[in-house]
């Protein structure tokens, strides 16, 4: 069987990526700082890899037995020293013209883009992600010496619901005040991706290591409800009745980096890697990923 060495693999993304992995056939080896996760990785049928994600040394002892390394850290500052240490690991073998480096970056590099569909040809702007975008530029040179391929999710939902569930959507303190509190532009806008949508997109690439080193891909639905719409359907999907919505600048800082509008028309994707998104969105469904958020958390 083929390898996969997955960093950050007990995150919300890394999580599903591997199990995405497992399921297709891959060995996976799974990244995390944490030793306590050592038995569900085993569970999952993972080889645990305790380390921090930015020892070169640690993740080259997997190297050998991997023909992948995804990087689902998602880390936006210092973001550059996970990735030079993989790319330093995977350097560590002799031969490793056949290793692969998959990035995952996100559709908020565009920056602010509210009157058309992006794609990937278009300028990357925020001015907050210069680090990441830097990241992309060296990941995607064509001197580059290392395959690599930058993946570039939308606002992620689904399952457990990760960063974007518990700091933007179910926010049961201001449910119970009556009121639905939505920093920025209420009708800024954004491509979403089901979590198992974009696991699958990850072993799609895999599937077509020579013609995707070196490309990026955005990935996402091609469409995107305003933020008012998601946060008022999140409050609705918790069980709020007629509930006050309270307007402020972006202050937190999720809102200030999120306050554009991103969506994508996902043809790349599409074309190259056969990927369509089978979810049906955030917004129709919310009742349901507000329950599964609710039963991750014991509730």
């Amino acid at each position: 069987m083929t390898g996969v060495l997955i960093v950050g693999a007990s995150g919300y993304i890394g999580k599903a990526v591997a199990s995405a992995c497992r399921r297709d056939g891959y060995t996976v080896y799974a990244q995390s700082r944490n030793a306590s996760k050592t038995q569900e990785f085993t569970k999952e049928e993972f080889i645990p890899l305790i380390c921090d994600p930015t020892d070169a040394n640690a993740l080259a002892t997997v190297i050998p037995h991997c023909q992948f390394v995804i990087d689902c850290t998602s880390v936006i500052m210092d973001g550059e020293k996970i990735p030079n240490a993989c790319l330093e690991a995977i350097r560590s073998c002799e031969v490793h013209k056949d290793k692969h480096y998959i990035f995952t970056s996100g559709l908020l590099v565009y920056g602010d883009v509210p009157d058309q569909s992006v794609n990937e040809e278009m300028p990357r702007k925020h001015p907050m992600l210069g680090g990441r975008i830097e990241i992309e530029d060296m990941l995607l040179n064509p001197s580059m010496d290392v395959k690599c391929t930058v993946l570039r999710p939308g606002m992620v939902y689904g399952k457990s619901g990760g960063g974007v569930a518990t700091s933007m959507l179910f926010m049961q303190q201001q449910l119970s005040e009556g009121i639905i509190q939505i920093g920025g532009n209420p009708q800024r806008r954004w491509s979403w991706v089901h979590i198992d949508d974009l696991a699958e997109a990850y072993v799609s690439v895999m599937h077509r290591t020579k013609m995707t080193a070196g490309r990026a891909y955005d990935l996402a639905e091609n469409s995107g409800p305003t933020y008012e719409e998601v946060k008022v359907a999140a409050a609705k999907a918790m069980g709020g009745g007629d509930l006050k919505i309270e307007y402020s600048e972006a202050e937190h800082v999720l809102d200030v980096i999120s306050n554009v509008t991103v969506v994508i028309t996902g043809k790349r994707a599409r074309d190259e890697l056969g990927w369509v998104p089978r979810h049906n969105g955030v917004v129709s469904d919310m009742a349901l990923y507000y329950n599964a958020y609710k039963a991750s958390l014991g509730e």
